[in-house]
């Protein structure tokens, strides 16, 4: 149960413990403070008081019972009829700055037993908030947003993105948004700007898209004034358009005048999710007018679980060299000696530099028999087999692989074989 205040007793603070969380309580307390920086008297009794409220027992049964120098007595009393104890004390404005940090460390362990809080509602209102916030957002743009990714386009340099404090930790991650789909991009700190960071940008070549909600921030001075004299052109995303970012750049988006989710209003949330968001916006815009394509974005992101989403089958065939083929007119017995040389297990069956069609193990089960050594290939084969382009991706070759049960295919040019791949190489690229 939630510790609470007592009824008021002349004028004493009163606090409250439920009995079944007594000893739980105790048990977090620890020992009190007892260095020379500490009042002994208050302290100690504190403490020596809460144990008599825990336990049930007189207060003084305890030791360091009685009077504070102050003539005030600590004292508890027990209400048999709510089964609460309370803990009396003089007002706490009379007590020093250690007296009151040690009786706040003895609420807390109060506070420690209580039955955990159900934070689920307000945390989902906090999220609504900025999802509205969102809304607002998606709202208010207008045709200068166009003429922010005109402008992005036709720069012929790096895109720069800067702010501090939390504006600075959005910038960062827009930054290597923007690099990630197809516009170079670079973080420039707005405080380092100005020990020789600056040589980072080209002058008239650089764009500079700058982050603060309230366009003052004191560190971006000097980096705007360097744009404005390098012809740099300078893209603000902030609140206040009149302000000292708003007068520096070259053409503003201007967020919506939304409160913060923060309880305080202080935490910057709502509108570092709407800079978030806007800058994503950018960036995707961009990757949309470049004809950025799957097979660029791979280029980027070799590595990880997102690499291996993006490999194509390309990437993870067996080569030209490697591939076990035999004419149409050969004999088993010869293309069996071809099919267990190569180690593929299967067979390529061409002509004319064109793929006719297949055999694989479970052909040569389906076949078996007598005269299956004398067959000539083609009466083997499987025809018209599944085969890839080498730019197909791995998981839908995978995805096609499974759900038709088969291990291997050839990577086909116009129908000529110009590779081979197994599940297993698939598979073990970290493909799934």
């Amino acid at each position: 149960m939630r510790p609470r205040e007592g009824p008021p007793q002349n004028g004493w603070r009163a606090l409250a413990l439920d009995q079944p969380n007594r000893r739980q309580a105790i048990g977090r307390l620890g020992a009190a403070p007892c260095g020379k920086s500490a009042r002994p008297s208050l302290c100690f009794k504190a403490r020596q008081t809460l144990l008599a409220g825990l336990f049930n027992a007189p207060w003084e049964h305890f030791p360091l019972a009685g009077q504070d120098e102050n003539g005030g007595i600590m004292k508890t009393a027990l209400d048999s009829r709510l089964s609460w104890t309370y803990i009396y004390h003089e007002p706490v404005e009379s007590f020093n700055l250690c007296d009151r940090i040690y009786l706040r460390k003895i609420e807390a362990a109060i506070e420690l037993t209580s039955p955990p809080r159900d934070f689920i509602p307000l945390a989902a209102s906090f999220i609504i908030k900025e999802a509205e916030a969102l809304g607002v957002l998606a709202q208010s743009l207008d045709n200068r947003l166009n003429e922010a990714v005109s402008l992005l386009l036709a720069t012929p340099g790096r895109l720069a993105v800067t702010g501090m404090g939390k504006s600075g930790h959005v910038a960062r991650k827009v930054a290597a948004t923007f690099s990630s789909t197809g516009t170079p991009s670079f973080f420039i700190h707005p405080a380092e700007a100005r020990h020789g960071d600056l040589g980072m940008l080209q002058a008239g070549r650089d764009a500079l898209l700058a982050y603060s909600n309230s366009g003052e921030t004191i560190e971006l001075t000097e980096l705007l004034q360097y744009c404005v004299r390098s012809r740099i052109a300078v893209i603000g995303v902030t609140a206040k358009a009149d302000s000292l970012l708003g007068r520096h750049a070259d053409l503003i988006l201007t967020l919506p005048s939304i409160e913060e989710a923060c309880p305080l209003g202080c935490a910057p949330t709502t509108s570092t999710t709407m800079m978030l968001a806007l800058g994503d916006a950018l960036a995707l815009s961009l990757l949309e007018a470049r004809g950025f394509t799957m097979e660029d974005f791979r280029l980027y992101h070799p590595g990880g679980k997102l690499g291996a989403k993006l490999l194509s089958v390309g990437d993870l065939m067996r080569p030209e060299p490697e591939l076990p083929l035999v004419g149409p007119r050969d004999h088993m017995a010869q293309a069996l000696l071809v099919m267990t040389g190569k180690r593929l297990g299967c067979l390529g069956v061409v002509e004319d530099h064109k793929l006719l069609g297949m055999i694989t193990d479970g052909d040569l089960r389906r076949h078996m028999g007598p005269g299956l050594m004398e067959a000539p290939c083609s009466e083997i084969m499987t025809k018209n087999p599944v085969t890839f382009t080498s730019g197909t991706l791995a998981a839908k070759a995978l995805a096609i692989m499974q759900v038709k049960g088969i291990t291997n295919a050839f990577v086909v040019d116009d129908l000529k074989p110009v590779g081979a791949v197994h599940i297993h190489d698939i598979i073990k690229a970290g493909v799934t």
